[in-house]
């Protein structure tokens, strides 16, 4: 019996020991076989029994939970080729046949990764149809998101080219004639609104505003022309009347076409109605146009350019060998509004005349198609149609504070002193020191802008804006409908005021 159990012993031991060494791809030609020589944790033995009826060591694996199981686990290393038939346990290979395996070459592999792969083949098919659910849902999703992306950039475009369908397609006096020239953008859209001392100027100017001088440099008399930008209801014939009479300057504008003997291929001067003036139009596309032609900036023969289309004069008169230097007057826009109101019921004369407003009281034109929107915002961003934007905002507040020389409408008397001595009119001449031309301008402001036609439209610090139809308060209905459609325009007002301050202090020494 003892030689009985000694051989029983080493047939036992020569049957049941066998190396990792001695492993081949034979002993796994199933995942049934090779899954009862390979441990849950996906690590192999030492060594393993080729008895497959260790009834002991199922019995004590089967009382352990599969999650027990996962949780016992630690990281630990494998070779390439040990984890790609781990793999094939779990019913999934990651070889290619291209792969080029290197049994020297371990990774890292951690327990989690282990029951991630025991989980999803527990799962059976319904994990792999979440995965394809999710990968649709996701294609869908970035589609979707695609076309609103798409959709919106059109929208941008179709806005940026002026083909918004607004209620205004063009504000009073644009020339809806002429092609859009190019027109300036903006990097960033943030900025300091309270302070016009410290706000960002990101905006960037168009490449033809290289024609208009920036305050920043020194006004030069003999290469520069002073351009009156020509705000409509904001004192400009008060202003022209002024710069005819009182100064006796030769001017380039709307009564160019006036000419007794017109000459069409010759720049000429005449005298109306004691005024000096250009045979040229400078409010109308072609008649810029034939001043450009003319060369009316190189031949120096006005002494003052005036028209509301900067753009146009910029990009078309005026260049960097022959600049301009622009000034305007502001006015509160529903002072301008106001006046607008009362002067298209009356002016014949005007191809806007437009007979019916005085059918409507002050709050129905506020709310028709007649009133104008944002006129001194779109004028200056040339953007006579479309949504204004903030970019927009911030571009007409650069041009006000770096090419404008501001002078208000509230403040006029003081505005036009200070085109005076800017610009250096009649300082020297004999009428300045007997005091005529004050007396002279006071006489032009006591008459008012003809514009008016008597009517009191002055809006000053909330006080009450006389009209037909009563009085236009602040916070009524008829003030909030206009200022419903300017909005721009009050917010750009207001800046100006803040640069009328400043450049009172810095250019001619006004304190406060």
């Amino acid at each position: 019996s003892s030689s009985n159990s000694t051989g029983s012993s080493s047939k036992n031991d020569n049957r049941k020991i066998k190396t990792n060494s001695e492993f081949s791809m034979h002993d796994f030609d199933n995942e049934e076989s090779f899954g009862k020589k390979i441990n849950i944790y996906g690590r192999m033995d030492n060594s393993y029994y080729t008895d497959n009826n260790n009834t002991a060591a199922k019995s004590q694996a089967s009382k352990l939970s599969l999650t027990q199981k996962l949780k016992q686990s630690t990281p630990f290393k494998h070779s390439k080729r040990t984890m790609h038939m781990v793999y094939a346990a779990f019913g999934q290979c990651t070889k290619k046949e291209d792969d080029d395996f290197d049994d020297e070459s371990t990774m890292n592999l951690e327990a989690g990764d282990f029951e991630k792969q025991a989980l999803m083949y527990s799962s059976g098919g319904n994990y792999f149809r979440r995965q394809q659910q999710m990968k649709r849902q996701k294609k869908v999703l970035q589609f979707v998101t695609g076309c609103l992306l798409f959709v919106g950039v059109m929208g941008m475009i179709r806005r940026r080219h002026g083909t918004h369908n607004g209620k205004h397609s063009d504000p009073p006096g644009m020339l809806s004639t002429l092609p859009l020239l190019p027109t300036s953008y903006t990097r960033v859209f943030s900025s300091r609104k309270s302070n016009p001392r410290h706000i960002v100027h990101q905006a960037v100017f168009p490449q033809y505003f290289q024609g208009l001088s920036n305050l920043t440099t020194v006004y030069n008399p003999n290469k520069e022309t002073p351009y009156f930008w020509d705000v409509h209801f904001s004192g400009e014939s008060i202003a022209e009347a002024v710069f005819g009479h009182c100064h006796g300057l030769i001017q380039a504008c709307e009564f160019g076409l006036r000419q007794p003997e017109f000459t069409e291929d010759k720049l000429a001067t005449f005298e109306l109605d004691g005024i000096k003036y250009v045979n040229v139009d400078t409010t109308t596309l072609p008649g810029i146009i034939r001043a450009n032609k003319l060369q009316l900036s190189q031949s120096h023969i006005a002494d003052i350019v005036i028209s509301p289309h900067m753009h146009e004069m910029a990009a078309r008169i005026f260049s960097s060998d022959h600049p301009a230097r622009m000034f305007a007057l502001f006015r509160h826009p529903v002072d301008r509004a106001i006046g607008m109101y009362y002067y298209l019921q009356k002016a014949t004369w005007d191809s806007m005349y437009n007979p019916s407003l005085a059918q409507m009281t002050m709050e129905e034109y506020a709310k028709s198609q007649f009133i104008e929107n944002n006129w001194v915002t779109r004028f200056l961003v040339h953007k006579p149609s479309g949504k204004l934007t903030h970019s927009d905002m911030l571009l007409a507040k650069k041009i006000i504070k770096f090419k404008c020389l501001v002078g208000i409408y509230d403040d006029i008397e003081a505005s036009l002193v200070r085109f005076e001595r800017y610009f250096g009119w009649g300082v020297h001449d004999r009428a300045h020191k007997h005091g005529e031309i004050p007396k002279c301008r006071k006489r032009f402001l006591d008459l008012g802008d003809r514009n008016t036609l008597g009517h009191p439209v002055s809006v000053k610090e909330g006080r009450a804006t006389e009209t037909n139809d009563g009085l236009v308060k602040v916070g009524s209905k008829a003030w909030d409908a206009i200022v419903r459609q300017n909005i721009f325009d009050m917010e750009l007002y207001e800046f100006a005021k803040q640069i009328y301050k400043i450049q009172g202090e810095q250019i001619f020494g006004v304190a406060g």
